[in-house]
């Protein structure tokens, strides 16, 4: 693009398609994205509806125990005691942080 003056008079906002150049640019991004975000998400979702044996190992046996299980008290006290640690840790970071800032 040309930033003479007058250049920017007949641009009227239209983007050009991305192409097979920017596809290979972004490929790496995209594999370094699908290998560290997208495969293990994909891993702990299939391993969430899994059972185990008496030997802790993983049975691909399809069922919603552990999803019932979430509800039970003392995952929920756990869940309330976490959410206030975070609380706590973000109103400490903001008032520390905030006066340096």
């Amino acid at each position: 693009m040309n930033f003479a003056a007058g250049a920017d008079q007949d641009f009227q906002g239209r983007q050009r398609p991305v192409g097979l150049m920017g596809w290979l640019l972004m490929a790496p991004m995209l594999l370094w994205l699908f290998a560290f975000v997208v495969a293990p998400a994909l891993i702990l979702l299939v391993y969430s509806f899994c059972e185990r044996d008496t030997l802790g190992q993983v049975v691909y046996q399809f069922n919603w125990s552990n999803y019932k299980r979430v509800f039970d008290p003392i995952y929920v006290k756990i869940l309330l005691r976490s959410l206030w640690y975070a609380f706590l840790t973000t109103v400490l970071c903001v008032g520390i942080g905030y006066p340096v800032a």
